[in-house]
C-alpha cells in the first residue's frame, strides 16, 4: 500500500538531488544557464506548446479522470512484499521450503532475518526465485542506505525474465539507485520503466514527481524540453488522485509540492492544480496566485505557457 511516510521519502529524494535548496539551485543554475533558446528550434517549441495545451483542453473537456491510469487493480506495494512475496499463490511449481523461505522473509520485521532466508536463495537453480530474492535484498540494502550492496543485489536480477509486478519493482529500485547517485536522467527512465510495467505502481509516480522538476529547470535545456518536462509533470501528477488512498492522502502530496514548489512557476502551478483536484479550491488558488510573482527561471516560451494556464486557472477556479 502506498507509504504514510511518503513526505519523507520525498524530501529525501529532492535532498539527494542536491545539496542546496531547490530554489538556490535554480537560481544557480538560472545565472549560469546556456541561452539555449537563442539557437532552439522554432517548430520544436512549437511542438512542444501544442502538446501542452492539447493536454489541458483534454483535461478541461474531461476533467482530471482523463489522466488517470489504465488498471483493474492499483500496484500497491506492502513493506517486504518486493516480488509479491506475501503470496504462495505466486510461486508455483517451488519446492515448498524455498516458498516458505519467501512468505517468512516477506512477513518478518527484522532486516538481518529477511537477509538470512533470502541470501541462501541467491544459489538457487532456479533464476527466477533467485532474481526476486536479489530484488528484495536490493531493497533491504537501500534502506539501510547501502546503494553499492543494493546496486550488486540487482545484478542478480539482470537479464532475468520476471512477471510484470517484480520487473516493476526492480525498475523502481534502479530509480532510487539512480536518485542517490545524483543521475535524473536514468532515475526518469527507470521510474517510468516501473510505471510502465505496473500502471497502478504508487511510488514510482511519486518519486517521478521530484525527478521531473529537477529536470524541468535543467539550464542546457531549451523551451520545448522544458515544456515537455512540466506537460509530464501535469500528467503524472494527474494519474495520483486515482490510486491514492483517499483525499488526504492527495492533499498531502499537493503541500509537499507546494514546499518545493518556490522555484517557479512551473512547480508552483502543479502544486496549485493539485490542490484544486484535492478539491481545496480556496487554498489552491492561493498558491496559484504566489505562482504569478514567482522568478522567471524558465526559457522564456516555457515561461510565458506557464503563466498564461496560470491565469486561466484562477480564471476558471
Amino acid at each position: 500500500m502506498a507509504s504514510a511516510a511518503w513526505l519523507a521519502a520525498l524530501a529525501l529524494l529532492l535532498g539527494l538531488m542536491g545539496t542546496h535548496r531547490p530554489e538556490d539551485v535554480c537560481a544557480r543554475d538560472a545565472a549560469n544557464a546556456v541561452p539555449a533558446a537563442q539557437t532552439e528550434d522554432p517548430a520544436k517549441i512549437q511542438a512542444a506548446l501544442g502538446a501542452w495545451e492539447r493536454m489541458w483542453d483534454e483535461l478541461n473537456t474531461e476533467g482530471v479522470g482523463a489522466l488517470a491510469p489504465d488498471i483493474r487493480i492499483a500496484g500497491a506495494r506492502y513493506a517486504g512484499d518486493t516480488c509479491g512475496m506475501r503470496y504462495r499463490r505466486l510461486y508455483r511449481g517451488v519446492d515448498t521450503e524455498t516458498r516458505e523461505r519467501l512468505v517468512i522473509a516477506a512477513f518478518a520485521n527484522d532486516p538481518e532475518t529477511k537477509q538470512q532466508l533470502l541470501h541462501p536463495l541467491l544459489d538457487s537453480p532456479d533464476v527466477r526465485i533467485r532474481a526476486r530474492a536479489a530484488v528484495e535484498l536490493a531493497r533491504i540494502a537501500l534502506r539501510r542506505g547501502d546503494v553499492d550492496a543494493a546496486e550488486a543485489a540487482l545484478g542478480w536480477s539482470a537479464g532475468v525474465d520476471l512477471p510484470p509486478s517484480c520487473e516493476a519493482d526492480r525498475h523502481y529500485l534502479e530509480g532510487r539507485i539512480a536518485v542517490h547517485r545524483g543521475d535524473a536522467a536514468a532515475a526518469l527512465a527507470a521510474f517510468t520503466a516501473a510505471n510502465t510495467r505496473d500502471p497502478g505502481y504508487w511510488n514510482a509516480y511519486r518519486d517521478r514527481l521530484p525527478v521531473l522538476i529537477r529536470v524541468l529547470h535543467e539550464p542546457s535545456h531549451g523551451a520545448a524540453a522544458c515544456l515537455r518536462h512540466a506537460r509530464n509533470l501535469i500528467e503524472v501528477l494527474g494519474l495520483l488522485p486515482q490510486l491514492a488512498d483517499d483525499t488526504r492522502q492527495f492533499a498531502k502530496l499537493a503541500r509537499s509540492l507546494e514546499r518545493f514548489g518556490a522555484q517557479s512557476s512551473a512547480t508552483l502551478l502543479a502544486s496549485g492544480v493539485a490542490w484544486l483536484w484535492a478539491g481545496e479550491e480556496a487554498h489552491g488558488r492561493r498558491v496559484l496566485s504566489r505562482a504569478l510573482e514567482a522568478p522567471e527561471l524558465l526559457p522564456t516560451a516555457c515561461e510565458r505557457a506557464m503563466r498564461t494556464r496560470i491565469a486561466i486557472a484562477l480564471e476558471g477556479s
